[in-house]
């Protein structure tokens, strides 16, 4: 038996030349080409027919690899299985599809609630903790996601950034809430705190900043009237404004005429500028002491143009589109 296997040698294989099939034992054979060119074959027989199937050619496949091929497909042989049908087979099969990321959930799951959201800076700090802050996740096969991969993006900033590492846990557990609900993971969520994190982690500590410290009511008309003695720039007047109407700074920043009824003194901020998402209405004639902000006639360099849609904006007067400011405040705050 000995015999009829391993017959070539590797220096046999690169000297021979002469075309035809060259045994090496096993049914593998050294096929010579009339041009001269070597490829390695496999000859067997299966239920009613003869068999040949291509190794390579050997100038890529070495003898010891050739034969290493043959013993595989004898194996296969032997258990009732046609080679050339499970190389075919094999070759069939579609590519597994590559597995949904982390990444890929959470960029789903920030353009479904882009809109939600208020501002530019709220959608920018979510990608900034996702992409940025658990930057570790963010390439990793959602399903394979764990608690020690969850772990070893919030503790370094577990104590020394407490608010940051909670909401990026918050957002990291909707990440993954939303991957097991669209059937990419399964099981419990390893970001979630009840049960889970609060035993793994001390609870962070609350900020100690709290929220900016509101002016005591008694000392608000001190601070408007020095706001308003001697001052005629336009942020004076946005200030006063601000105080007179209990606007938020950012909805008198955001101010376009289109909003304002001169002659009904009235000033309607659109839902989506409000933060409870509600359309509300300023009457300025009912502002106590509204009349007070009309002082600043005497800052008429001070100019709003009247483009569509145009905020208003602290430049010098320079078409006849321009209108002073203090007409607006005269309007709306009812002198």
């Amino acid at each position: 038996m000995a015999r009829e296997i391993n017959r070539l040698s590797a220096r046999k294989v690169q000297t021979l030349n002469e075309p035809g099939r060259h045994a090496d034992g096993g049914g593998l054979y050294l096929v010579i080409e009339p041009s001269g060119s070597k490829r390695w074959v496999m000859l067997y027989r299966v239920p009613g027919r003869r068999r040949e199937m291509g190794l390579g050619s050997a100038s890529a496949i070495t003898l010891a690899r050739a034969r290493e091929l043959a013993a595989a497909a004898r194996a296969q042989i032997a258990e009732g299985i046609d080679p050339i049908d499970a190389k075919a087979a094999a070759v069939a099969l579609p590519s597994p599809p590559a597995p949904v990321t982390f990444a890929d959930v959470a960029e789903t799951y920030m353009a479904d609630r882009e809109k939600c959201w208020r501002n530019a800076a709220h959608r920018a700090q979510w990608r900034q903790t996702l992409e940025v802050q658990a930057a570790s996740l963010w390439r990793m096969p959602v399903a394979e996601i764990g608690t020690d991969d969850v772990l070893a993006v919030l503790r370094p900033m577990w104590h020394e950034k407490a608010e940051t590492a909670r909401r990026i846990r918050g957002r990291i557990e909707r990440v993954l809430d939303a991957a097991r609900v669209g059937g990419h993971r399964s099981g419990e969520n390893p970001a979630r705190w009840r049960g889970h994190f609060d035993v793994l982690l001390p609870r962070s500590r609350k900020l100690t900043r709290g929220h900016h410290k509101a002016m005591p009511y008694a000392e608000v008309p001190a601070f408007y009237a020095a706001v308003s003695a001697g001052r005629t720039s336009f942020s004076s007047l946005a200030l006063r404004l601000t105080i007179l109407t209990a606007a938020r700074s950012g909805e008198t920043r955001g101010l376009t005429w289109g909003e304002v009824d001169m002659a009904a003194a009235l000033w309607t901020l659109p839902a989506e500028r409000m933060k409870a998402g509600r359309l509300h209405r300023v009457k300025a004639r009912t502002v106590t002491s509204s009349c007070a902000i009309c002082a600043s006639s005497r800052c008429s360099r001070f100019t709003h143009s009247r483009r569509a849609g145009g905020t208003l904006g602290c430049h010098e007067a320079k078409s006849h589109h321009a209108r002073p400011v203090q007409a607006i405040c005269q309007r709306i705050c009812g002198r």
